[in-house]
């Protein structure tokens, strides 16, 4: 089975891998609407580096605002990985929730 894992620190998520179609496309829409909302409140908020292989997300600024989104997004990779069916997993390092092998 194809997974996607993502690894979460506290101002640093990175993806790597794929999955099923749909699966590939939630967790795309999550990262792109989270950065592209962060971006808009502050273009200097965070990073974004995608090779095609791997994604890095870097928050470079906090505020209330960005806080929620990046917290929000957070959740619903989480919210993600509960649906997935094993498609995508979550190494939360900040929460120290380890859940990768």
């Amino acid at each position: 089975m194809s997974q996607i894992k993502i690894y979460i620190t506290e101002n640093m998520i990175e993806i790597e891998g794929h999955a099923q179609p749909d699966v590939c496309a939630a967790i795309s829409s999550i990262m792109y609407t989270a950065v592209n909302i962060m971006k808009h409140i502050d273009e200097e908020a965070v990073s974004f580096e995608d090779d095609g292989r791997l994604v890095i997300i870097q928050r470079l600024k906090r505020s209330n605002e960005l806080d929620a989104s990046w917290d929000t997004m957070i959740r619903m990779f989480k919210d993600a990985e509960e649906m997935s069916e094993g498609q995508v997993l979550i190494n939360d390092i900040h929460s120290k929730t380890q859940r990768l092998s």
